[in-house]
């Protein structure tokens, strides 16, 4: 899915977007044999995949907060 950038909020722009589950997962290895605790999730405001400290359902919640889609209540 691609998205118009112009749209996307500019604290999705700023992070870095991997564009696949296959790139953010090889980086969150190497990063986390650094010591580096990250773990890849999909961003529904970009449809990239950026990495987080945060648990999947915050960083979840806050992207679809962000986006305008409300939280999610999981």
């Amino acid at each position: 899915m691609r998205h118009n950038m112009a749209k996307i909020k500019k604290s999705c722009r700023d992070k870095k977007r991997y564009a696949s589950r296959d790139a953010a997962n090889r980086r969150a290895i190497e990063l986390n044999r650094k010591g580096v605790r990250v773990k890849p999730y999909n961003c529904p405001a970009c449809g990239g995949w950026h990495l987080t400290h945060r648990s999947p359902a915050a960083v979840l919640n806050a992207a679809f907060i962000e986006a305008g889609m409300g939280p999610v209540h999981v």
